[in-house]
């Protein structure tokens, strides 16, 4: 096990430290942020971390990907935000690669988190405000408090040190916000003390200014050990213990995510299917990188549907596919074998699959507002199953066969949302629609049919 200090390895951060293509996206939130910083300084463990291992040879047939710097909290923004990534952009550059390469196997998480504290920043919504309006963003940057009083815990985050995500500076007599990326600046111990003096001189300012003189020096003196611990925790301790595997193996290296991720509870699925996709869809002629191509396909669904929402997301695009694989579409890792893998990737190429995913955005956009906010794949899964299996049929409203499939079809959407099929057996009704679409004959989409094997088969009902 190697340990390394958190300066060195954010340090090398998309240059030697890359992420694989099994890998998740970056999920946590401001406040998982400031727990880890928290954690740091309070010098506790934040567990190991897991790097494979290659050289600069065998890491240019691999597809890389970098951690995110600066992170745009929802899939949908303004294309007018040109810095921020809400997905890891891939690795692409003509310079030498490093050697070796290091490929984060386990810690995504930790590292992105400390990249986005240090380097980077963290957009958010303003409460209530459209995601396609620019001035609906602010760019916040993470500060710590250096008034925190590390005696005392926070009732609320139970936190001893009051880390931030603010859109600017601050400071006054009873906080003052220190921007922790300027500690990244600060490598030597001559830094370090001319920072501390020059906080030491503005924070005794503050307080002359204030009229505070009973406080003034243990204030200072807090502040002086809270930016002195938040130096020792970044470029001092080495806070980050890895682990490494250096077999060039990628079926080894998929076993191996897949079982660490099998023991949490907080796994996305729908991330780790993409992985194993994508590991395998490169392995055979042509190849295909599964992770770029869903996350495109999911970005040009989005782009389909009024007023900036985004209802679609990989889980629409890969349950899409196993139902119509004819496979079960709930998620379950012992499914997942190399011919299923293989087989969801022939329909990917079929032609059929990519118009079918653009008839039904634009059928759901053309509801619009009805159903742009009921987001289960279960409801959404079947329609695609039926327009794949009839090859696109018509909607078009000076038709009376196109005005009937549509009216079914937003019946059988709403009635089953109002009936609860997005909870309790979900997968098992989407199922059962899909086999009622495969024993119809002609293209009209089987209401009646479908409403009387729900209520045989599972004592559900359509009726509103």
């Amino acid at each position: 096990m190697e340990t390394k200090r958190i300066a060195e390895v954010i340090g090398n951060i998309n240059n030697s430290y890359l992420l694989p293509a099994i890998q998740r996206e970056f999920v946590w939130s401001t406040k998982d942020i400031v727990d880890l910083f928290d954690s740091l300084l309070r010098d506790y463990p934040i567990g190991a971390l897991l790097q494979w291992n290659l050289s600069a040879e065998d890491a240019k047939s691999q597809p890389k990907y970098k951690f995110v710097t600066d992170y745009v909290e929802e899939s949908s923004y303004p294309p007018s935000l040109t810095s921020p990534t809400h997905r890891n952009p891939p690795f692409e550059s003509d310079d030498p690669l490093p050697s070796p390469v290091k490929l984060v196997l386990d810690g995504q998480q930790r590292l992105t988190a400390l990249n986005i504290g240090l380097k980077g920043s963290f957009y958010e919504r303003k409460h209530g405000r459209p995601r396609d309006k620019t001035n609906s963003w602010v760019r916040k940057r993470l500060y710590l408090n250096l008034f925190s009083d590390p005696t005392t815990v926070d009732s609320e985050l139970g936190n001893k040190f009051e880390f931030s995500f603010r859109a600017k500076h601050s400071k006054n007599e009873r906080a003052y916000w220190y921007p922790v990326y300027n500690i990244l600046s600060l490598p030597d111990n001559d830094d370090l003390y001319d920072e501390r003096e020059r906080i030491t001189t503005e924070i005794g300012q503050i307080m002359d200014e204030a009229e505070i003189g009973d406080e003034r020096n243990s204030l200072i003196l807090n502040a002086q050990r809270n930016f002195e611990e938040l130096h020792r925790a970044i470029h001092k301790d080495e806070k980050l213990h890895f682990f490494t595997e250096d077999e060039n193996d990628i079926t080894r290296v998929r076993d191996v995510f897949i079982r660490i991720n099998q023991g949490g509870v907080t796994p996305n699925r729908s991330e780790i299917l993409l992985s194993l996709m994508t590991s395998t869809w490169q392995q055979d002629d042509p190849p295909i990188n599964a992770r770029d191509k869903v996350h495109s396909l999911v970005d040009e669904l989005n782009a389909l549907i009024d007023g900036g929402n985004a209802p679609f997301n990989t889980k629409h695009v890969q349950k899409s596919l196993l139902s119509i694989n004819r496979s079960e579409i709930q998620y379950r890792f012992d499914n997942y074998t190399l011919e299923l893998l293989r087989d969801l990737k022939q329909i990917w190429m079929d032609e059929r699959f990519g118009r079918t995913m653009d008839q039904l955005a634009n059928l759901l956009n053309s509801f619009y507002p009805t159903v742009n906010y009921i987001l289960s794949p279960a409801l959404y899964t079947p329609i695609a199953y039926y327009l794949y299996h009839y090859d696109n049929p018509s909607f078009d409203h000076t038709s009376i066969e196109g005005r009937n499939r549509r009216r079914k079809i937003i019946y059988y959407i709403c009635s089953a949302r109002l009936n609860g099929f997005t909870r309790q057996s979900s997968n098992q009704i989407a199922d059962l629609v899909r086999d009622v679409i495969d024993n119809q004959t002609g293209e009209e989409f089987p209401l009646k049919e479908i409403s009387d094997e729900v209520q045989s088969s599972v004592a559900s009902s359509l009726k509103c």
